[in-house]
């Protein structure tokens, strides 16, 4: 029985956000050569009290020209 529940927690999504043990993954720097030949984009949404303004930020970047 203990292998079993030991088997669902490492297979259930919940339990795996919850846990306290992370792993860790190093990083994998990436490289650009060339002006424009990578570029990073996020979108954030913020909710805003007033309606008529805009939902969402847009960040973008060059790595290369940063």
């Amino acid at each position: 029985m203990y292998n079993d529940v030991v088997n669902y927690v490492k297979t259930c999504e919940e339990c795996q956000r919850r846990s306290r043990i992370r792993q860790e993954e190093p990083l994998h720097p990436t490289w650009s050569i060339i002006v424009w030949g990578k570029v990073g984009i996020d979108i954030i949404y913020i909710p805003w009290i007033i309606e008529e303004e805009l939902d969402f930020i847009i960040f973008a970047r060059d790595d290369l020209s940063e």
